[in-house]
């Protein structure tokens, strides 16, 4: 069995503050809220895990599976119980070097959006930890969330085949680390999407890990309109003369109707 993928990383609160992200000034997952539960029973809340460091080699090439003698495979379980979703923080703010394909949605494989060549953008990688079966009438497992980002979500990756991250584990992948991932999500059966900057998703597994990017934009958030310091003492400085001005004005006409009264 394939252990790269149990618990080795960082342990997040089910719904947190700021992940990780590479600076401040950088993209970063902002909250997030998971329920999970085997289908057609309660759920409960999960968490999500992000790996940190991230390992060498990323392997999502099967799920919980063992190759017999005989060269057949036989499903397994997992001996892990924890059911969050675990992420790898990518590349940020890069500037990709070619056009990136990607999918306004997942619930089918096509590729239907397009990241032009030199936009500045984040990526993360997400996958399941998923019970594992005995065959197919174990029961499926369902996870049901958001992750909420500081930036808009820009497209999905995620397919079946070997190329289908090939271009995207050089543009935006870990240098130095080796990837292989030829699962995915289920056409039809498995929902991602995203509308401004929150990600939704509805999956549910037996074995598989499910894998899918997530590519936001990746512009620096110093550049998104912050105030420059000596803009912002000037807008303090502004503020606070007004302030002082009034509260003259204010006591100058009180002045003037108390010798009224007089």
């Amino acid at each position: 069995m394939n252990t790269k993928f149990l618990p080795i990383g960082l342990q997040i609160a089910t719904v947190g503050a700021t992940v990780l992200a590479v600076s401040p000034s950088q993209a970063a997952i902002v909250s997030w809220s998971i329920q999970g539960g085997f289908v057609n029973q309660p759920m409960t809340t999960l968490g999500l895990n992000i790996i940190n460091p991230p390992p060498q080699s990323i392997d999502l090439s099967v799920g919980f599976q063992e190759i017999q003698p005989d060269g057949t495979i036989k499903p397994i379980l997992n001996p892990d119980p924890n059911r969050d979703i675990f992420g790898i923080i990518e590349k940020q703010s890069v500037a990709l070097t070619k056009d990136l394909p990607v999918l306004s949605a997942f619930s089918q494989t096509k590729t239907n959006l397009q990241i032009p060549k030199e936009t500045l953008v984040s990526s993360y990688l997400f996958y399941l930890n998923p019970p594992g079966s005995t065959g197919r009438g174990s029961p499926r497992y369902r996870w049901v969330g958001e992750i909420v980002f500081d930036a808009p979500v820009l497209g999905i990756i995620a397919g079946y085949g070997k190329f289908t991250h090939t271009l995207a584990n050089s543009l935006v992948g870990l240098d130095n680390i080796s990837y292989n991932i030829r699962t995915s999500p289920d056409p039809g059966q498995d929902f991602v999407n995203f509308s401004g900057n929150v990600l939704t998703f509805d999956l549910n597994s037996r074995g598989g890990r499910e894998p899918f990017r997530v590519i936001i934009d990746g512009t620096p958030k110093a550049a998104q309109g912050v105030p420059e310091p000596f803009t912002l003492l000037g807008s303090l400085s502004a503020l606070g003369f007004g302030t002082w001005f009034r509260k003259a004005r204010s006591k100058g006409n009180s002045k003037g109707k108390n010798k009224q009264h007089d």
